[in-house]
């Protein structure tokens, strides 16, 4: 018999994002984020997260899935007891149109998850001018924390804002600058967020987590577009996980 030919294996084809431009978008300021906040997640300094509803959803999930990852990996070897649990994380209203009353049920909220001395970590998609982060950090001032801050993106306007909370003793940590909002806004099934109004050169003037819009005026959904709602949601479940998967690889190459 003659050599017969081996059959040609099919190499996978690497995984996509279902939301590749917002997604794709996202990945290489993530990186850089990350890359700065190496060291404080290799020494295990976090051990809450705060999401900004408002615009913090994607990487607040993707940071924990990452924390998670190295906690993990830097705990694989030890015994139970001294195994530390994986990060709290949090989602909590933000956006400017944050009244007095509000950020004082924030800062009760705060104080009754403190644990200590431990850390957290706020985390936002895109400080533009930096007023939203502004009344969440003076929350997290009144309730005693001790916290950095991380953002994706970060608007030149926003420097001058980031500027004072760092004289204030916090570090903040951001992967890009951008003067638009990101391309992952778009889509409320991924960001948590409805833009109801815009000013000049898309400013951002009003922005609303979906689950907190109640009024059928305000946002009307049909069940056909609840169920495309559903998939949005699920899909960037998925892409949340590629990402964190790609920066871990990247960042630690595991």
């Amino acid at each position: 018999m003659g050599n017969l030919e081996k059959p040609k294996i099919a190499s996978a084809k690497p995984l996509e994002y279902h939301f590749k431009k917002e997604f794709k978008q996202l990945e290489k300021p993530t990186v850089r984020l990350v890359r700065k906040l190496k060291e404080a997640i290799d020494k295990e300094e976090y051990e809450t997260l705060i999401g900004d509803d408002a615009s913090g959803r994607a990487p607040t999930l993707v940071l924990r899935k990452i924390i998670n990852n190295r906690i993990e990996t830097l705990h694989k070897s030890l015994p139970p007891e001294r195994k530390r649990e994986k990060l709290r994380t949090y989602f909590v209203s933000g956006g400017q149109g944050l009244s007095d009353e509000t950020t004082g049920y924030l800062k009760l909220f705060f104080e009754s998850i403190r644990s200590g001395d431990k850390k957290f970590l706020l985390v936002t998609e895109y400080i533009q001018s930096g007023r939203s982060i502004s009344k969440l950090v003076s929350a997290l001032e009144a309730s005693g924390i001790n916290f950095d801050i991380a953002s994706v993106f970060v608007d030149v306007e926003g420097v001058e804002s980031i500027d004072k909370i760092q004289a204030r003793g916090h570090r903040v940590f951001g992967g890009s600058q951008m003067s638009v909002p990101p391309k992952i806004w778009s889509h409320e099934g991924i960001s948590g967020v409805v833009n109801l109004k815009t000013g000049p050169n898309g400013m951002v003037l009003e922005a609303h987590a979906v689950p907190l819009v109640k009024d059928p005026e305000l946002m009307p959904m049909t069940e056909k577009q609840r169920l495309e709602f559903q998939q949005d949601i699920n899909n960037s479940r998925e892409d949340v996980k590629l990402l964190a998967s790609r920066v871990v690889k990247q960042i630690w190459g595991k």
